[in-house]
Formats: structure tokens, C-alpha cells, sequence
């Protein structure tokens, strides 16, 4: 298997969280149609919902990504405003101790 780009692998990577975004869709689509009546009205819909997550191990309701039961943390991923900033730190941080490592290396030399 050919190594990918970094180009290919974000492209990889866009179109399974696409795919996982669509089948989680269709489950609560699913979910909801088996819950609710079949002749529902306006009145009854009232405000919208948010979705309801069951925990992968024990299949008990989580709050906000966390299981009370067991503590399994449901898988957020970051977006690329917070994983830009992380990078410019990481960059900054390591130009930084370079740049150190090297006067310091100079003065000890001379």
C-alpha cells in the first residue's frame, strides 16, 4: 500500500466523519420514528430535542459525553480552528527551546 499524503489523509479522514455523521442521523431518524406517534401535530412536536447518546459498553442514556455508570467519554473530534491554534503553539514552543539550545551552545563553546 502506497503511503498517503497529508492531502489524501484529511480527505480520508473528512469523508468517514461524513459517513459517521450520516448513519448517526439515520439511527436517531430511526429512533425517533419508533418513538414517536404516527399522527402527530404541531402542538405535540413543541421545541426541538437534543439528541439522546447510550454509552457503547453498558448501553446507559449519557450526559454531556460522559457515562454516570461506567465514565466512558464519547470521541469528539477537534476542529481545525483549535488543532491550528495547537500547532502554531507546538511551533512557536519548539523554535523557542531551538533557538535557546543554540546560544547556549555558543556561549559554552566560546
Amino acid at each position: 500500500m502506497a503511503k498517503q499524503t497529508r492531502k489524501e489523509k484529511k480527505a480520508e479522514e473528512a469523508r468517514v466523519l461524513a459517513e459517521m455523521r450520516a448513519a448517526l442521523e439515520e439511527a436517531e431518524r430511526e429512533e425517533n420514528a419508533e418513538q414517536e406517534p404516527e399522527n402527530q401535530t404541531d402542538e405535540y412536536m413543541g421545541a426541538p430535542q437534543t439528541p439522546v447518546y447510550h454509552c457503547k459498553r453498558c448501553r446507559s442514556e449519557m450526559k454531556n459525553g460522559v457515562c454516570p455508570v461506567c465514565g466512558f467519554r464519547m470521541y469528539v473530534p477537534m476542529d481545525e480552528k483549535k488543532a491550528g491554534k495547537i500547532k502554531l503553539a507546538l511551533t512557536a514552543v519548539g523554535m523557542v527551546v531551538f533557538v535557546a539550545l543554540f546560544i547556549w551552545l555558543q556561549i559554552k563553546k566560546g
